[in-house]
Order: C-alpha cells, then sequence, then structure tokens
C-alpha cells in the first residue's frame, strides 16, 4: 500500500489519500477492506480501458496526419506523390508521442501533485517504458521473424543515430541524477535534455537525406567501396496502366475500371499477389467516391487484372477533387517500378473528379474551402457512429441481438 509523506496509507484515516480514491467520505473508511479493494480495482479497470480507447483514437488521428500526401515534382518533370511528413520525423515526434502519451501525462499529473518532487510513479513510468521498449519490444521483434526468414533494416543511418542517442540519454540521465546534481534535476539540466530531442529529430532528417553520408564515410560507419549490388529483376513491375485518370463529374454514379499490369517479364510469370486501397485527398469518401480495399490475385501467366470503384453522383462539385488507388504489399517476385509514382514501396493512380453543376458564388466557393460541407457530414457521422456503439454489445444492435444473455449482463 502506498504510504503518504508522513508515513500513513493513503487508504487510511488521516492519509493524504490518492488522486481520486479515497473519496473522501468519513463511511469510506468504515467499509471492509475486500469491498474498497474490489470498488478500487474496478474504477481502476475501467479507466484503462478508457486511456486504452482515447489512445487508440489518438493514435489513429496521428497516423492520419503523418500519412497526408502531397503532389511534387521530380527534377525529371514527373508529378509524383509524396508524403508531407518525412517517416523517420514523424517516428520520432509524432509517433513517439502518440505511443507514449498515458504514461508522459501520468509523470507530469503525479510530478505537479507532488510539487516537483521524486515520487513512486512520475519518472519511473518513463525509465519503465524506456526499459521495456529497449528490452522486451526488441526481443519480442526478433522472436516473432518466422524460422528461415531475416528482417534487414533498410536505413541503416538513421538507425546508427538513434541508436547513439539512445545510449547518450541514458549515459546523460545516470550523469546529471548521480554526479552532476545527485537526487536533483536542476533547470539548466532539464533544458538541455529537452534539447537534445530537436537535435535528435534534425541530425536523423539529415541522415535520412543523405546530408551526413560524408561524416559516416569519414567515421568508417559507412564503408565507401561498397555498393550495393544491381541484382537483375526478372520477374518484372506491377503498376497501373497509367499514373493519372480524370473523370469527369456527373449526376449519377459512375463505375469505373483501371487495368493492373504486369511488365517487363523475363521469365515464366508465376502467381503473385497485392493489396489494393483507395485514399482520400481532397475528394471525400462517401460522397465523391466509394472506398474500396481487397487484393489481387494474378494466376500463372496471367498478365493483367482490373479494379473497380464508384464515383458517387452529386448535383454540383464545386471544385475539381482527388483521391488514390494504392498498391501494396506485393509478394512473389516483382516489384514496383521505382520511376513511377510511388517508388519502390508501392503504385499510385491518381484519380481527379472533374467538377460539375451550377456555378458558385464567390462566398459559397470560400466556404468551400476553407470548410467542406461533405468533410464535416461524414465526421458527425462518424462520431455518431462511435457514440452509438458505446450503447451495444459489441458495437452494434446486431451484434447485440446475436450475443448471449451472459455477455449482455456483462455489458
Amino acid at each position: 500500500m502506498a504510504l503518504a509523506d508522513d508515513g500513513i496509507p493513503i487508504c487510511r484515516p488521516g492519509g493524504k489519500g490518492g488522486m481520486i480514491f479515497p473519496l473522501g467520505l468519513e463511511a469510506e473508511f468504515a467499509w471492509p477492506d475486500g469491498f474498497r479493494g474490489f470498488l478500487y480495482a474496478a474504477a481502476m479497470v475501467y479507466w484503462f480501458l478508457a486511456v486504452a480507447i482515447v489512445a487508440d483514437l489518438f493514435m489513429a488521428s496521428i497516423e492520419m496526419v503523418t500519412g497526408r500526401r502531397k503532389k511534387t515534382r521530380r527534377p525529371t518533370g514527373q508529378l509524383v506523390t509524396v508524403k508531407v511528413w518525412n517517416e523517420t520525423v514523424a517516428t520520432l515526434t509524432l509517433m513517439a508521442l502518440g505511443s507514449s502519451a498515458p504514461e508522459i501525462f501520468l509523470s507530469v499529473i503525479d510530478i505537479v501533485k507532488k510539487e516537483f518532487h521524486f515520487g513512486a510513479l512520475g519518472p519511473s513510468t518513463i525509465v519503465g517504458s524506456a526499459a521495456f521498449n529497449l528490452l522486451v519490444i526488441i526481443a519480442v521483434c526478433v522472436f516473432v521473424i518466422p524460422h528461415g526468414e531475416v528482417r534487414i533494416i533498410k536505413n541503416i543511418p538513421a538507425f546508427y543515430i538513434t541508436a547513439l542517442f539512445s545510449i547518450v540519454a541514458y549515459v546523460w540521465m545516470a550523469l546529471i541524477l548521480s554526479v552532476v546534481s545527485p537526487d536533483v534535476v536542476d533547470l539548466w539540466e532539464a533544458v538541455v535534455t529537452f534539447l537534445l530531442l530537436p537535435v535528435l529529430v534534425v541530425a536523423s532528417y539529415k541522415t535520412d537525406l543523405g546530408d551526413a553520408d560524408w561524416v559516416l564515410r569519414r567515421l568508417r560507419i559507412i564503408d565507401p567501396e561498397v555498393f550495393e549490388e544491381q541484382v537483375e529483376n526478372r520477374h518484372g513491375f506491377v503498376s497501373f496502366s497509367s499514373e493519372q485518370l480524370k473523370v469527369t463529374g456527373a449526376d449519377s454514379e459512375m463505375a469505373v475500371e483501371v487495368a493492373v499490369l504486369r511488365r517487363k517479364v523475363s521469365c515464366a510469370p508465376g502467381p503473385i499477389s497485392c493489396a489494393y486501397r483507395t485514399e482520400a485527398v481532397t475528394a471525400v469518401p462517401g460522397y465523391d467516391f466509394e472506398e474500396i480495399e481487397g487484393a489481387l490475385e494474378f494466376a500463372e501467366d496471367e498478365m493483367e487484372k482490373t479494379i473497380s470503384f464508384k464515383i458517387l453522383g452529386k448535383r454540383r462539385r464545386i471544385f475539381d477533387c482527388e483521391f488514390l488507388v494504392l498498391l501494396q504489399d506485393l509478394e512473389g517476385g516483382p516489384t514496383f517500378d521505382p520511376d513511377d509514382d510511388g517508388g519502390e514501396d508501392e503504385a499510385i493512380l491518381t484519380v481527379a473528379i472533374g467538377r460539375h453543376g451550377p456555378e458558385a458564388g464567390l462566398a459559397q466557393r470560400t466556404l468551400h474551402r476553407v470548410c467542406n460541407p461533405d468533410t464535416l457530414r461524414l465526421a458527425f457521422s462518424e462520431w455518431r457512429e462511435q457514440m452509438w456503439s458505446t450503447l451495444f454489445v459489441n458495437g452494434s444492435l446486431e451484434e447485440q441481438r446475436e450475443a448471449g444473455v451472459a455477455e449482455q449482463r456483462e455489458t
């Protein structure tokens, strides 16, 4: 049982109490210990579930932010789609914040409540989370690799930078707490520790771009004599028949088909597969187009498949809008063409829906640019579905009707 500063347990009369429990009622201390323990444990599990739900939504929001894309031109003049956020920067900042948000807030609350003195929680949550990531997560990632398969770190220079800063962080923490100012964190130490984060982000970003390769070569971290071996791709490439598709908007629904091809194959084509899905850019799913996802299965010697999707009818579209059709997770030998939009990781088809209908006035066009009404409708419909799902077993009325009596009683 946790003790207050005066040595009295927080759940006993005279103790200072925790953040929420005891509730402060005199009669509460007279309740049996077993009942109080059950009450506190049930409340703790309930709040853990709440934190898990909020953290899941928070991570989904961060993934949506970091997954945003934009159009840019290569030096050759080709228009390609790239992510707004650099993957390394997103991982070190927003993704790290989202995955560590519960322990960060728990630490901040504990430190503020104890007037910036070390408590049973506080810094221990951060250090414990870091140790868990360093030891347990890495061990699990290595253990789950199937027998006979390997996993390769693609961005070795950025990996070296983050590994170096991890060691520096542990050494720096040991120095300031044990040598420089034992058991006390001074203001300048906190500022220096905080500034190490932007230094890490900038260093990792520059390394990811290749700007620091000359330093790594001087340090012999990268061997200048070793070049990536060029292996002949006899299985060819998988790509869309074109990278751009222009569709004229209309009042009625339209079905559209696009071809997916196997190209430059110099051996007997075997069976392959890849996943496909749509992704919104300025078009709104459910209002401008129908979202789809699935898998394409090429049989042996099959060179072409088609993907079908629908452009939804609207009385008027004030502006042109776009969405993407993505090919990902290619298996079976071929690769995506590095010269196409999406590069080696995926193939991207940009579908542009042309505006149509009566011409909109200046005020209406301005309002549409600031806040697309269809986007608001989609957001409110998703919010309504989330709130409605909390009222039923397994999230829907149909699931509740099929659920057993015991499950409904538990809910």
